[in-house]
């Protein structure tokens, strides 16, 4: 009877030192039930296998994500080393569990990450493992989740004529962060006849920005579109400003590519105007008016020099100012003019400005006569832009050379 009872004490002890040793089944332990990770996402976890000591064991961790067409995407993960300094594994598969894109091995304090790239809808999924090592085999571990869904022509972002992207960012592969963001996609519309202008300015020194434009062929696929460039990887020292014009002959719609073949991240602004080409030829100038403004109007013009010279000045004056500045330029009649705005040495000058009465000057009656006793009469004040060639600013190359100017009306 006693050796009976030891048989069965012995059997309890194994049984329970087995079941401390046995891996927790944990939710997402399979493909089937991986969690769900999205674009922007960061979780955090535990993972141990198999010396956990009183830690919980979890053997893997699986993660389920879905890419459109055409989407990039990287997946960070980082060792957090808070139990024990132990190597992580994670791999990255397509469609299901065994076909296997890639892997990478992350040491404790490390962090990696996992890129692809799909051309069709795809589901992925990730899994993340601890290594068996000389000790304990736990951490804690973060997964982050980023995906670009503007990097191709179908995916593009739309813009509308005459607004401004304040900040976009484009990135090869020295990336802070190790965020890659090759190339950024956006389409705008346009109809025959428009004057278009495209400037996408770098706020990054030491950096290379380009852009390109596109139609879609019959089939779709991008082919690149006819225009004028200046500007970029090519360009010279003034060129933080990449520049691009074009008159539209149809209505469509235009694609730009907005990317750098330069190691280095980029941070830039983008901006798209119609408006009206101008030549200004040495020792001249041009104005566009804008008539029948009112008193708390904002006027945003942009001017975009399409050539050489860089003498070239925007002046933004009212009425009045303006009468004396023409007489100044054209009769050599010292008048001093005052103007609401003015830019020297012109490459992309882009203004923003809001009409107050304090600086309306001259105003026009409207309507200017009126046989009806109850009809409102409103006062109108104009502005002028002008795009100066003289020397009324700074002296220009004595060269005869022509220069361009393209300014968006008021929106």
């Amino acid at each position: 009877m006693a050796r009976f009872f030891c048989l069965i004490v012995s059997f309890f002890l194994l049984s329970q030192a087995l079941f401390f040793t046995i891996p927790s089944v944990i939710a997402d332990d399979t493909s089937q039930t991986a969690n769900a990770i999205l674009d922007g996402d960061t979780i955090t976890e535990w993972i141990c296998s198999p010396d956990c000591g009183s830690e919980t064991v979890d053997a893997i961790d699986w993660y389920s994500t879905t890419l459109q067409a055409n989407q990039p995407a990287q997946i960070f993960i980082e060792n957090l080393n808070d139990f024990s300094a132990v190597e992580l594994s994670a791999s990255l598969f397509l469609g299901n569990d065994t076909n296997l894109n890639s892997s990478v091995n992350i040491g404790s304090n490390d962090n990696y990450s996992l890129s692809i790239n799909v051309e069709q809808v795809t589901q992925l999924f990730i899994s993340i493992e601890a290594n068996d090592g000389f000790s304990h085999d736990g951490t804690n571990y973060s997964i982050t989740l980023l995906v670009e869904t503007d990097n191709h022509a179908t995916t593009a972002t739309p813009i509308e004529v005459g607004n401004y992207l304040d900040v976009g960012y484009v990135c090869k592969s020295d990336c802070p962060g190790g965020v890659v963001d090759s190339e950024d996609w956006y389409v705008f519309s346009v109809n025959a006849g428009d004057q278009i202008g495209i400037v996408a300015e770098e706020l990054t020194w030491f950096s290379y920005l380009d852009f390109e434009l596109y139609v879609l062929d019959s089939q779709n696929n991008p082919v690149l579109h006819t225009y004028e460039y200046h500007g970029g990887s090519t360009g010279g020292p003034q060129d933080y400003s990449v520049r691009a014009w074009f008159n539209a002959t149809s209505s469509q719609d235009i694609y730009v590519r907005v990317f750098t073949n330069q190691s280095d991240d980029v941070l830039y602004n983008l901006s798209v105007s119609k408006g009206e080409w101008v030549d200004v030829t040495e020792d001249d100038f041009y104005w566009i008016s804008f008539p029948d403004l009112n008193f708390g109007d904002t006027l945003r013009v942009q001017a975009i020099r399409t050539d050489v010279p860089n003498d070239l000045d925007i002046l933004l004056f009212n009425a009045t100012e303006f009468e004396l500045y023409r007489n100044e330029v054209v009769n050599n009649v010292s008048s001093s003019p005052e103007e609401l705005m003015a830019v020297e040495d012109c490459l992309v000058c882009s203004f923003s400005f809001t009409l107050s009465n304090e600086v309306a000057g001259l105003t026009n009656a409207k309507p200017a006569s009126s046989h009806s006793s109850t009809q409102t009469i409103t006062w109108n004040p104009s502005l002028y832009f002008v795009a100066d060639y003289t020397d009324y600013r700074s002296n220009p190359p004595a060269n005869s050379q022509i220069d361009n100017g393209i300014s968006c009306r008021k929106l």
